[in-house]
């Protein structure tokens, strides 16, 4: 039977930080370049069009995300540095990973739709 105790072997436990790494880099290496994309020559930024402040707070904060593989390479080197090590810590470790690449993307998406909207300020129906 598989506990949280259960110990699980380097082999085992590098295949998966190494499959949850090129995850991590993966995602934020495509947001990036979208985000990059949107930010320099999208029609909104070129002619100096408002954006709204959640989009403008990702534009100063997306480059930050590629701290989070350099955190989750320690992180995975750090569990797979014994021969065996917890399931629970590497059953958190993969969630973590998880919870981090689908809320960056969200947030990513909704950046983007949010900039590529027209709004109307002050105007009735």
């Amino acid at each position: 039977m598989v506990t949280t105790g259960t110990q699980v072997e380097r082999r085992l436990a590098i295949v998966v930080v190494l499959t949850t790494m090129v995850c991590l880099i993966v995602t934020v290496f495509a947001a990036y370049c979208a985000a990059t994309l949107e930010f320099t020559c999208a029609v909104s930024i070129v002619e100096n069009h408002a954006i709204p402040e959640f989009t403008s707070v990702y534009g100063d904060v997306y480059v930050c995300a590629w701290g989070v593989p350099a955190i989750g390479m320690i992180w995975g080197l750090w569990l797979a540095r014994k021969p065996c090590c917890s399931l629970l810590s590497l059953t958190v470790y993969v969630a973590a990973a998880c919870i981090f690449m689908v809320s960056w993307l969200v947030y990513t998406l909704l950046a983007f739709y949010l900039v590529n909207q027209s709004f109307l300020v002050g105007s009735s129906f």
